[in-house]
């Protein structure tokens, strides 16, 4: 099973208001600031604290997502004062997980499943998991796990066995 849909590699561009075209000028509380709802628009919290500085006439960015920090591709600003923001890596959303999780087991069973998955959002890394919920329609609840195969979203999953 994987996800290819539910993957974020995110790109962006962010435009900030001071317009500079020189480092040394540029509105970096601005950019800090623009940040969070680039990368994650409409889900406060998965980016948390950005910290951006200027060494040697460029820009360097880190920022925590999902709780972990980690290093953004600061690019710019060119000459109409706009910096290109990239994050290296892909996010997998448990709603997404779960949304394939319902898909294979429905059509494998031939039953209509409540599938929830925590937690919200992770960085895609081999071996990272989501622990699943999956309630059967006589209302029997089962806990799997999907456990991430690669940094594109593909998982495996496993029932959670009592006892073992």
């Amino acid at each position: 099973m994987g996800i290819k849909h539910g993957v974020w590699a995110v790109g962006l561009l962010l435009v900030v208001s001071c317009g500079s075209e020189t480092v040394e000028s540029f509105d970096v509380p601005a950019l800090e600031e623009s940040i969070p709802e680039v990368l994650a628009p409409g889900f406060p919290g998965v980016v948390g604290e950005v910290q951006c500085q200027e060494a040697n006439g460029s820009l360097t960015c880190t920022a925590e997502i999902v709780g972990e920090k980690v290093s953004l591709d600061v690019e710019g600003p060119n000459d109409d004062g706009e910096v290109t923001v990239s994050f290296a890596e892909n996010l997998i959303w448990g709603d997404e997980v779960a949304q394939q999780v319902k898909q294979q087991l429905d059509t494998d069973l031939g039953l209509d499943h409540t599938v929830s998955c925590s937690p919200e959002v992770q960085i895609a890394r081999t071996d990272r998991m989501f622990a699943c919920t999956v309630v059967e329609p006589s209302g029997s609840p089962h806990e799997f796990v999907a456990q991430l195969l690669d940094e594109e979203g593909a998982f495996k999953l496993s029932l959670v066995v009592e006892g073992s």
